[in-house]
């Protein structure tokens, strides 16, 4: 199985409901929150582009 140090995300929240939405920014705070992944995520939701560097990079 595939496990990149660095994935590019384009829009992975777009046209999903709000349940799988956070589930995914859940498995994305997981991933990374060893700190041996980054995460880069496109997205025109400004609540998630506010949260994203709070999400994913300050948890530990």
């Amino acid at each position: 199985m595939h496990d990149p140090e660095l994935l590019i995300l384009d829009e992975p929240t777009v046209g999903v409901d709000p349940l799988l939405r956070q589930s995914i920014w859940t498995h994305l705070v997981r991933i990374t929150s060893s700190g041996d992944k980054t995460v880069i995520i496109t997205t025109h939701y400004i609540e998630e582009a506010r949260q994203a560097h709070y999400s994913l990079f300050n948890v530990h």
